[in-house]
């Protein structure tokens, strides 16, 4: 029996989105990994990729609000979207469609939803401790030697301040919230591993040149209570290709 990886919408779109069109290259920024996470799930006999039903005619919808917006005032706008979709169509095509009906996940989705509530409640509470340690060692390293200087510097808040942004102030929306539950429903009921691909920090890890345990406070919680494993496209490649 095959592992499963379930794809994310901006999985879907961000490998769709890669065409050259009159000696002009359009691309995603995501698309290469992306690309290459659908193309390895189309070849593999030991990887399966699964799109819910739900999300076949959303994707579209999408792919379509994203061509209108980034190349609004590009001549090439139209047969850009077409490419896309066309590329759209072709990698929804590959994969394995699952369907799961409301009343299958309905619990599922309850807890999913408890789960980020009580995340932004604790993430809230340690940003806040963090700030506040920041201001103190940035206080004391303006007064204070190096040592001091040096510590601060490992108290960088930016990382925790996108967490901030995505976890409290930008939380998962509904639709997001659903396929993370599916998934969970879904991992229950085989004896296999079932990944979430994704490239949004809802519920993959911060991804820095040096990464800090802090980075994967969100898809650490979704393993530890929802038993998601929540990856970038390029963490599956590179794990699966080891294997």
């Amino acid at each position: 029996m095959s592992e499963k990886v379930v794809l994310d919408k901006n999985v879907l779109i961000g490998g769709s989105i890669g065409v050259e069109i009159d000696g002009k290259r359009f691309e995603d920024n995501f698309y290469r990994e992306s690309i290459e996470l659908m193309n390895l799930l189309d070849s593999s006999n030991e990887v399966e990729g699964w799109i819910y039903s739900s999300e076949k005619e959303r994707v579209k919808e999408i792919l379509d609000k994203v061509i209108s917006s980034s190349f609004a005032m590009s001549e090439h706008r139209d047969k850009v979207y077409r490419e896309c979709r066309r590329k759209l169509d072709e990698n929804v095509e590959n994969l394995y469609t699952i369907e799961v009906s409301d009343s299958e996940y309905r619990d599922y989705f309850e807890e999913v939803d408890k789960f980020y509530s009580d995340l932004k409640e604790e993430f809230g509470e340690k940003f806040q401790s963090r700030k506040e340690i920041v201001a103190e060692l940035n206080q004391k390293a303006s007064l204070l030697d190096s040592s001091i200087k040096e510590i601060s510097s490992d108290f960088d808040n930016s990382r925790y301040e996108k967490l901030y942004d995505k976890i409290v102030k930008n939380p998962a929306e509904k639709e997001d919230r659903k396929l993370l539950a599916k998934t969970a429903y879904l991992g229950d009921r085989t004896d296999r591993e079932v990944y979430f691909a994704s490239t949004d920090l809802h519920f993959v890890p911060l991804r820095r040149p040096e990464s800090l345990p802090g980075d994967r406070f969100v898809s650490d919680r979704i393993e530890e209570y929802l038993d998601v494993k929540c990856r970038w496209p390029s963490n599956l490649c590179e794990s699966f290709l080891e294997n």
